[in-house]
Parts: structure tokens; sequence; C-alpha cells
């Protein structure tokens, strides 16, 4: 029984390190790019040099946001533009 505990214990140990350490790739990931994303700059430039098989992109008339894969999408970079020109980004998380 002790055993199972100990065994136990590890696994649960171990998937808290996972998804933190997922959590803390996922916020560096997406701080990278909302610093990347100057205002002025075109909106297409950022989308066209984020990864796809790091993150997902959801573009709207006036706002694009890049959602970081990992982290169960809980980071992302919101980006306000007018259409072709950055005016601002931020990093932001779904609490």
């Amino acid at each position: 029984m002790k055993r199972l505990v100990i065994i136990l214990a590890g696994v649960v140990a171990g998937i808290a390190a996972y998804t933190g350490w997922d959590m803390y790739r996922a916020h560096s990931l997406v701080a990278d790019v909302c610093a990347r994303a100057v205002p002025g700059h075109p909106v297409e430039a950022i989308v066209a040099s984020v990864s796809k098989a790091d993150f997902k992109v959801v573009a709207g008339q006036d706002r694009t946001i890049i959602v970081a894969r990992s982290g169960f999408g809980r980071y992302h970079c919101a980006i306000l533009h007018d259409g072709t020109r950055i005016r601002s980004a931020a990093v932001a998380s779904m609490d």
C-alpha cells in the first residue's frame, strides 16, 4: 500500500511539473510574438512570422488574436490594428 502511495505521488508530481513547464513555455512564446508586434508595422508580417505548429491565428476586422497551442490555449497576444497597421499588442490570458 505504501509503495502505491509513493508511485501515485510521483505521477501527480510529474503531471504538475509538466503542466507548469507547458504554461511557462506558452507564456514565453506569446510574449515573444507580442514583443515583435510593434505599432506601425504591418499585421500580416506578424501573422506570417508565427509558426502554424505553435500558434492558432484568429483574424478579425480590427483585432487579431494569436493563441499559443501549448498551455491549453490559455495565453494569447491580442493585436489591435486598423486593418493593415498595428496600433497595439498585449499579452493576455483566459483567466
